[in-house]
């Protein structure tokens, strides 16, 4: 503040003097700073989707005078300071926060944000990679912050199921003896149904398998327990498939329950496969990951040379998720390694995503031992795991008793299978829980800072349905 008014003074032609009064003049000069008009407000309705999660709400501020741009070239010009991210995710405190400037304009601001969590609460793997970005719109005088959708993701075994029982069909309570149906707790929310079919077998009412169906027969019992899993006995004869579909809940009896689960990949355990001989056939019922009333089915021809045995070179699974199902630990009785005339079976993801756009996870498996008298073409099994694992369509060589892997009436092999284990890694319906801060600041020009302000980020509602399906790794 200047007081000037004293420093006035008038005279007039024969020296005659008036001083103005000290208060007469004053300049006052005022800092102009950065005001925030409207807090951000907390999303308490988020677009929680199968995909991306999208929070948006209020904020509004005023730069003042001290206004930058018209241009913004780096973080340095920024309306915005000091942005730091913190929270949990699935309950677990998040790592490796970081919020980066993008771009900016007198219209809108973006920053880049990102973080890992433990996506399946077990401290032995690695986290799960979000991204995600910030827009604050300066014009509309909003804020909003979209990420990848969170994932919660559970491995089982038939191994360390639980509640194993038999049922009839459209049955309640536990039967006794030989039973059409069986169902088995897995992990949360991910129960196994199994039903079997006997020849004659077709598809769609007739003998050719088209995509999108499912073979059927007359129906027979079925064996199901942490060591076994069958038709009409403990193995899977010639002209017998089983039928396995995945539940939220247990289904019993129930053969029209439709509170499916979902998994991304699996691997099929077996006592007693012939590697010279042996073959069989998948069909794996799918549904879509972005929308799960989409569904259709795929074959997956399995020749001798797609599994894993003992006797094989083994080596390309070193290092990966699945070493601990081939190497032997002789410290541990209960070590699952193959042995003798095991056979391992590994199918993943991008084992029936085998064409652009395709985003499908399983609800369901078929197994035949053999044709049984279907035709159909088939996806040829690449038994490679990861990137360089995917199948396709393709025939192969055909040399000796391989034959060209991509049909169906191929697989001519009446040797029974004897599931002992199988595995499968899920998507859940129970969403992964959210509870994030972003905290920043707004700077003008000269540096002027206000308050921090703080954007809440919650999951606070509890989702319904299949959500989250993207497809995740199996973690073994």
């Amino acid at each position: 503040t200047l007081n000037l008014g004293s420093l006035l003074q008038a005279t007039d032609k024969d020296g005659d003097t008036v001083t103005a009064a000290a208060e007469k003049l004053v300049i006052t000069v005022d800092d102009d700073t950065p005001v925030i008009e409207t807090a951000p407000v907390q999303d308490a309705d988020p677009t929680l989707g199968a995909t991306s999660w999208t929070f948006s709400g209020a904020f509004a501020y005023s730069i003042g005078a001290d206004q930058r741009g018209p241009t913004y070239s780096s973080a340095a010009d920024s309306d915005f300071a000091e942005l730091a991210l913190s929270g949990s995710a699935n309950d677990v405190a998040i790592v490796n926060p970081t919020v980066t400037w993008d771009s900016e304009s007198l219209n809108a601001a973006t920053f880049n944000v990102s973080f890992e969590y433990d996506h399946d609460r077990n401290a032995a793997t690695d986290p799960e990679l979000v991204e995600g970005t910030l827009v604050f719109d300066k014009v509309n005088d909003t804020y909003t912050f979209e990420m990848d959708a969170l994932q919660t993701t559970q491995d089982v075994t038939l191994g360390e199921g639980t509640g194993y029982e038999t049922y009839d069909v459209d049955g309640t309570s536990p039967s006794s003896g030989p039973s059409p149906v069986a169902t088995g707790k897995l992990g949360e929310g991910f129960y196994i149904q199994i039903t079997g079919f006997e020849a004659p077998l077709s598809a769609g009412g007739n003998t050719a398998v088209a995509e999108g169906e499912l073979v059927s027969g007359t129906q027979a019992p079925v064996t199901l327990s942490s060591t076994a899993l069958g038709v009409s006995g403990n193995t899977i004869q010639a002209g017998e498939a089983a039928n396995i579909n995945f539940f939220q809940t247990d289904p019993k009896g129930d053969l029209g329950a439709t509170d499916f689960s979902y998994a991304t990949d699996f691997f099929i355990k077996f006592d007693g496969y012939e590697t010279e001989s042996d073959d069989l056939l998948l069909i794996v019922s799918l549904a879509d990951a972005n929308d799960p009333s989409i569904t259709t089915t795929r074959a997956i021809y399995v020749d001798q040379g797609d599994v894993y045995e003992n006797d094989t070179v083994n080596t390309d699974l070193v290092g990966t998720k699945y070493e601990a199902l081939i190497l032997d630990d002789p410290a541990d009785p209960n070590d699952p390694y193959l042995d003798n005339n095991d056979a391992l079976l590994i199918v993943e993801s991008n084992d029936f995503n085998i064409q652009t756009g395709d985003n499908w996870l399983i609800k369901g498996i078929q197994i035949l031992s053999n044709d049984a008298g279907l035709t159909g073409s088939a996806i040829n099994l690449n038994r490679d795991v990861g990137a360089d694992g995917a199948s396709s369509t393709s025939a192969q060589p055909v040399s000796g008793l391989v034959g060209p892997g991509n049909t169906i009436a191929e697989d001519t092999s009446t040797n029974p299978l004897k599931i002992i284990d199988a595995g499968f890694s899920t998507t859940t319906t129970t969403p992964a829980t959210l509870d994030l801060t972003l905290d920043f600041k707004v700077v003008d020009r000269d540096s002027d800072f206000t308050a921090v302000q703080t954007i809440d980020i919650e999951n606070p509602v509890e989702l319904v349905g299949v959500t989250n399906l993207a497809p995740t790794d199996l973690v073994l």
